[in-house]
């Protein structure tokens, strides 16, 4: 039959073009493998700072973030541990601004506190290749402005030479301070990151209650009915975990006193410049003239999920012109003790609530 000779004939051809295309496809990861550990450790160990800014959603991490973000030689993880995709944002968002299980959204599982130690770890050594892919590629890191000079370069320009990971891993290994900025770590999982990291700086930031709260609900709870129960129920979620972590980074303070900053984000808001030298000095480094610049300007454009704006300090106070007396009330008196830690004063009416020029916190206070 002339028609299955066709076929036959075809068929070698067909199997020799499989083939080719599999062992190209094979050159490539075998490239990609070969090369992933041929790097040079620029930067001796020792002088290498590591930072971790361990926070909540909504707490002001983001304008605190660029204390190191901009400066030249930092490498920056922006929430390693939220590997979730932007489609997934609106079922988990909830969950994730009240998880109080010290365990990490990833696709509806889990990271235990062990798992997020060892990511944490990962990154502070630069073994990204040991880490999942997402931690560095997820949808908050690509749509952050201020990373996407490094990370465009390794997801765009290397994507068909040597890979994303070793791209970053490279970045990583060359720079002299490695930061990560989570709010999903809880202090009970510090305790081992110092043990693997003695000379770990940890900077712990805080915000008042009542700002990020509302500041959660004006972002992600647009569509709920925000009701006397639930500023209640997330009021006691959220409190009973900052009170948790203060009470915990007291405790860890005791054997580690040089390695806690306390950070109120309404300090830095009000004096940004001269709390930014304060955490400078905290790390033991020059204070550059780049991240001065940057916080001088203070001009960025923000978007839903980012809070640097124009007037920082004005910004970090709006939540006083909208929420209402009942809501102030509520979670003041759910948070009295850890408001009582962290210095914020009770607002006794609702005048004093709105004016602006009457402080909410006391001046010095040791968190």
């Amino acid at each position: 039959n002339m028609e299955e000779e066709r076929k036959f004939k075809k068929s070698p051809r067909r199997l020799y073009c499989i083939v080719i295309i599999i062992i190209g496809f094979l050159f490539i990861y075998l490239f990609i493998q070969d090369n992933r550990f041929e790097y040079v450790q620029y930067c001796d160990d020792k002088e290498i700072k590591k930072i971790l800014l361990l926070t909540y959603a909504r707490g002001g991490s983001t304008f605190t973030a660029e204390l190191f973000n901009q400066h030249p030689d930092a490498f920056f993880s922006y929430e390693p541990l939220f590997t979730t995709d932007i489609k997934d944002m609106a079922d988990i968002a909830r969950r994730i601004l009240t998880n109080q299980k010290n365990i990490a959204v990833r696709r509806g599982l889990t990271y235990s506190n062990h798992e997020a130690q060892d990511v944490i770890n990962n990154i502070f050594t630069c073994h990204l290749h040991r880490i999942p892919l997402t931690a560095v590629t997820h949808h908050y890191v690509m749509l952050k402005g201020s990373l996407s000079n490094v990370y465009s370069k390794c997801f765009v320009s290397s994507l068909m030479t040597w890979g994303p990971t070793n791209c970053l891993q490279n970045n990583c290994m060359t720079s002299k301070i490695r930061t990560i900025k989570t709010i999903l770590l809880r202090m009970n999982a510090v305790k081992g990151l110092l043990r693997q990291n003695p000379h770990l700086k940890i900077i712990h930031l805080v915000r008042d209650p009542r700002g990020i709260l509302m500041s959660r609900w004006r972002t992600f709870g647009k569509d709920d009915v925000i009701n006397t129960a639930k500023v209640g129920a997330e009021a006691e979620e959220l409190c009973t975990t900052m009170l948790n972590d203060v009470k915990l980074r007291e405790e860890l303070a005791k054997n580690h006193s040089m390695s806690f900053f306390y950070l109120r984000y309404e300090d830095l808001a009000e004096n940004p410049l001269k709390i930014a030298g304060d955490i400078y000095d905290f790390v033991d480094m020059p204070f550059h003239d780049t991240v001065k610049a940057w916080f001088a300007k203070n001009d960025t454009q923000g978007g839903k999920f980012e809070t640097t704006r124009h007037n920082m300090k004005k910004t970090s106070y709006s939540w006083r012109d909208k929420i209402p007396w009942e809501f102030a009330n509520i979670i003041d008196a759910t948070c009295s003790r850890i408001n009582e830690k962290l210095g914020y004063k009770r607002a006794e009416s609702l005048e004093q609530l709105r004016d602006r020029s009457f402080s909410l916190r006391v001046q010095t206070v040791n968190g």
